[in-house]
């Protein structure tokens, strides 16, 4: 909503809401849509039993604020879920400790979304980053497609290569992340999921593709294990850099701060 309830812990919805899901996950709901437009902007969520009849009353609503950018930003973030904030298995991006963009020594805006690969961070950017006309835009996008064996390297490749030359054609510059390894039994472990089992060869031609690129910041290097994989110091669930992870990627990105154009 855009405003607050009329009446909080009430049963009924909200007849003017901007935004409604109902969902059968019980730990996360994602809005789709974007909020680009400034103001205050208030949620709220109930249970419902087996026949859509709720339990109890809505919460307590809570408030978030979405700044005025409409005079653009220096820099944003272009990513999934490990730049969104994920991490320790599974902390929502409300958890700022998570997102290396809290670490990092320059004012950024996150414009990241879980769950993206390649292909769907491309299909945001017209939505989702031109509104806040950024000059420099860190994109760390791509590991989603890597475990998914039914897209190749050539696709994440592909995918990659038009988000350069959307910004390009934006006057937007665009700056990009190497993909860190990851971890398949660690990731069978936690969420019960399959990895392609050519992940590695995938990322060993898509980060070869974003070291020829004008600027990259390679974060590669910096978290394999002795197994060639992701390492459990910096990530429990085999995908998501916890803390420690969070503030070594912040930390590369910091030391490669002269690659932004002012």
């Amino acid at each position: 909503m855009n405003h607050p309830p009329l009446i909080e812990n009430d049963v009924e919805p909200s007849a003017d809401s901007l935004w409604r899901q109902t969902t059968a996950d019980q730990s996360s709901c994602y809005d789709e849509y974007a909020r680009p437009y400034a103001g205050a902007y208030y949620w709220r969520v109930r249970a419902l039993d087996e026949n859509k009849n709720p339990i109890g009353t809505w919460s307590n609503s809570e408030k978030f604020v979405v700044q005025d950018y409409s005079q653009g930003v220096n820099a944003a973030i272009l990513g999934d879920s490990i730049s969104h904030g994920g991490g320790a298995v599974s902390y929502s991006p409300r958890a700022l400790e998570y997102s290396y963009a809290t670490f990092l020594d320059f004012p950024i805006v996150n414009l990241s979304r879980s769950g993206d690969t390649a292909y769907s961070s491309l299909q945001r950017v017209t939505g989702d980053i031109l509104p806040f006309q950024p000059k420099n835009l860190i994109i760390s996008t791509g590991t989603n497609s890597l475990r998914d064996a039914r897209i190749s390297a050539a696709d994440i490749i592909g995918d990659l290569q038009k988000i350069n030359n959307f910004c390009l054609e934006n006057d937007i510059r665009p700056i990009f992340l190497t993909l860190m390894p990851i971890n398949p039994p660690n990731i069978l472990y936690v969420f019960r999921t399959e990895t392609d089992e050519n992940w590695h060869e995938k990322q060993i031609a898509v980060n070869r593709f974003l070291r020829q690129q004008e600027f990259c910041i390679d974060i590669e290097p910096y978290f394999y294990d002795s197994a060639g994989m992701l390492d459990s110091k910096f990530s429990i669930d085999g995908i998501h850099p916890d803390l420690r992870g969070k503030m070594l990627m912040a930390e590369i990105i910091n030391l490669n701060r002269h690659l932004l154009k002012k």
